[in-house]
């Protein structure tokens, strides 16, 4: 299983356990490179599974994180050389990142949908308002017609990007997994073993 199915899976379990959860993802990055797309989720307990950085830059995203799973906004936290926060989180040579942070709350069942899309190898897009508006699990011939080429590329190339639009910006999250060479190679899909969310320097 790819470690983004790790993070839906007990995203899922989590939600349906009744604890709070939120979700936070990798919109851009400078500078720096973070591979494939990112994802992380973490509950109000401060257990978390996934990375958006390989460990860099997770604990100092708590505070917001708990601050949408209490019902605020979501939110995109930036972090860079021109930030004061940026040696503290690794990027001191100018690399930069955005991570769009959201709480999980009636799009579980999008949520649900991109975990059996997943599963199906069906290739789809997230796309998701930044401004918390909408959020859409399509394919792509369901893609909007402003965001249609944004979606094909994003399946193409495996990355995801952020496209401006008249109701606002919007992240094109591609998920397109490959089929297991054979049965015997497929592991459990049981959710993660999680961790305990680092708490940044100075914070209580």
């Amino acid at each position: 299983m790819h470690d983004i199915d790790d993070v839906l899976a007990q995203a899922a379990a989590w939600k349906h356990a009744g604890l709070g959860v939120a979700l936070a993802t990798v919109v851009r990055t400078w500078g720096a490179r973070h591979g494939r797309p990112r994802k992380l989720c973490v509950n109000e307990r401060g257990e978390f599974v996934g990375s958006v950085s390989g460990g860099c830059i997770e604990g100092r995203g708590d505070h917001e994180a708990l601050e949408v799973m209490a019902g605020g906004a979501p939110r995109v936290l930036a972090f860079g050389i021109a930030d004061e926060t940026a040696w503290s989180v690794g990027l001191a040579c100018g690399g930069r990142v955005e991570v769009y942070v959201e709480a999980v709350r009636m799009k579980l069942a999008v949520l649900d949908q991109l975990t059996l899309a997943r599963k199906a190898h069906r290739p789809v897009a997230l796309l998701t308002w930044l401004d918390g508006s909408e959020q859409q699990l399509v394919s792509p011939p369901q893609a909007p017609a402003e965001l249609a080429a944004a979606v094909g590329d994003a399946l193409r190339t495996d990355q995801a990007v952020v496209v401006e639009t008249a109701r606002g910006n919007v992240l094109v999250e591609p998920h397109k997994t490959r089929r297991p060479a054979s049965s015997s190679s497929e592991r459990s899909t049981s959710p993660s073993r999680s961790r305990r969310w680092p708490r940044a320097r100075g914070s209580r």
